[in-house]
């Protein structure tokens, strides 16, 4: 993942767009008011969901907090991370795997500053080869243009403007910088808009994240905007710590887990799907033309049968 091109440039903070709820009873009201969203996207698409505070939390997160901002003259989202604490981590590992496993592959892999990097790095280059698609439908997630790290006097203003204190630092006097991960910012908050984004190419998205070994795992309406799949502070990256310990089976299980995540989420949203919506998986093959060799990607429907991806 390379450096915002843009860093050293003033950060304006609009607004934060989501509260640090990740993972607590407050977020079961929320992700129930996204279910209402998502499940009236025909003719609701606009329908924010929003807390008990007003704030939106489609992008919630317990690793960090989202905020509107403007750089440059631009509307981005930026995520800033709070710190990773690599002893809670190793506990919450199975003992059998925690010994094998160093601190430094614990913080390259499982802090979820470096898991979205290492997602969105692989997203770059293994699928994008280094450049953006200017068209949104050929993003296969959220868009990420960087890391960047904010300066004391921006963390005295979030402090100071949206009453946030804590970062989780080992040591209070601690003055190593925040870290941030630039996305594009999506206006829309439902989690789901079948007109702008179908159900088949998001799951086709998940197909493809997969077949180049991007596992996304937390695959809830909170982590969705608009169809595309905003955070991945949850991720697993191939090669990664904790897959090379698995046995063949949970290893392919762990890989598998955000397909099925995803088809409980959208029955949760009650979103009316039929069995072509889903495809079961993608196929990567070779085809070489005069100028140059192509990737080609091909799906397989719910017949079985081979079809190439649209």
């Amino acid at each position: 993942m390379r450096p915002f091109a843009h860093r050293r440039f003033k950060i304006q903070y609009d607004d934060l767009i989501s509260d640090d709820l990740y993972g607590t009873t407050s977020n079961n009201s929320d992700e129930s008011s996204n279910e209402e969203a998502a499940s009236s996207h025909d003719d609701k698409t606009s329908s924010r969901a929003t807390s008990a505070t007003g704030r939106d939390e489609l992008w919630s997160g317990g690793e960090g907090h989202v905020f509107k901002v403007r750089i440059n003259s631009r509307v981005y989202a930026l995520k800033l991370f709070k710190f990773f604490d690599i002893s809670q981590a190793r506990c919450q590992l199975p003992s059998m795997y925690s010994a094998q496993i160093t601190d430094d592959e614990i913080k390259g892999h499982l802090d979820p500053f470096y898991a979205e990097c290492r997602a969105y790095g692989a997203i770059e280059e293994r699928l994008y080869n280094g450049e953006l698609p200017k068209n949104e439908d050929d993003w296969i997630a959220a868009p990420c243009y960087g890391y960047l790290r904010i300066s004391v006097r921006d963390e005295d203003f979030l402090r100071e403007t949206f009453k946030i204190r804590n970062w989780d630092r080992a040591n209070q006097t601690d003055t190593e910088p925040i870290r941030g991960l630039v996305k594009e910012f999506i206006e829309e908050k439902a989690p789901v808009n079948t007109k702008r984004r179908s159900v088949r190419k998001m799951r086709k998205d998940l197909l493809v994240l997969e077949s180049i070994g991007v596992y996304p795992r937390d695959i809830a309406a909170r982590n969705y905007r608009a169809g595309l799949l905003v955070d991945f502070g949850h991720s697993y990256t191939d090669p990664h710590c904790v897959l090379s310990l698995y046995s063949g089976w949970k290893r392919k299980a762990e890989k598998s887990q955000s397909l099925s995540l995803f088809d409980k989420m959208i029955q949760k949203l009650k979103i009316r799907v039929s069995s072509r919506d889903m495809p079961r998986r993608i196929i990567y093959t070779r085809s070489e033309t005069s100028r140059r060799k192509q990737s080609d990607l091909w799906e397989l429907d719910s017949s079985g049968y081979a079809r190439r991806a649209k």
